[in-house]
């Protein structure tokens, strides 16, 4: 962990120390949605909600960043009609973006990619059907939920501008999850799961360095 922390601080020093004249720092707030492909075929409706706070260095169309997120999985439900956590998880990732376009444009499309893991979550050894969706009886459970080791998305989307400093973002791409799971026997397996994915966020730029 400690190489992690000081390998992620080596990187915005030596973003800092290349171009001091084009840094400019931001803080984004995102929501993020991803949905399974088989969700259609259910009526509980079962997908994966993302919210992640962004901490990002630019460097001219270019933006590096590390977030903190907190997901799970989220349900609509036929007997309880509103939207609830089944269960969630704390995550720590990596985002990189590239603007086509430069910062005087009023709308501007992007790509992004992001790869986070979890660090807490309050579902482990939580029953899990053969959808991987939580099941409320865990006499039907067909495994149990461990930990979600990663979540990747490549996005692609539009930062529209709102005011000098304010823009709101949306966009949408595909995401992979690898989660791990317990068999009812004890045995651990890596399942990885395709979603696509629809994100909607705002990014408030802190400073930007001139000469």
């Amino acid at each position: 962990m400690k190489l992690k922390i000081a390998f992620l601080v080596s990187v915005f020093i030596s973003l800092n120390s290349w171009s001091q004249n084009e840094l400019k720092f931001n803080i984004g707030l995102n929501n993020c949605f991803n949905y399974p492909v088989s969700f259609l075929t259910h009526y509980d409706h079962q997908f994966q909600n993302l919210t992640s706070i962004d901490f990002s260095v630019g460097i001219k169309k270019f933006d590096f960043g590390v977030n903190y997120g907190f997901g799970g999985m989220t349900r609509i439900s036929k007997d309880k009609p509103s939207i609830f956590y089944d269960y969630n998880y704390h995550l720590v990732g990596l985002s990189f973006y590239y603007r086509f376009l430069e910062d005087a444009h009023k709308v501007e499309p992007y790509v992004k990619t992001y790869l986070a893991t979890q660090v807490a979550t309050n579902y482990k050894n939580g029953p899990l059907d053969h959808n991987l969706f939580t099941e409320n009886d865990s006499y039907f459970a067909d495994s149990y939920y461990y930990s979600t080791n990663l979540v990747g998305n490549l996005n692609f989307g539009c930062n529209i501008k709102i005011v000098s400093k304010i823009s709101m973002n949306l966009s949408l791409g595909y995401g992979i999850m690898n989660i791990k799971t317990k068999s009812l026997s004890g045995v651990f397996k890596n399942n990885v799961l395709h979603h696509s994915v629809y994100q909607i966020g705002l990014i408030y730029t802190l400073n930007y360095l001139q000469k």
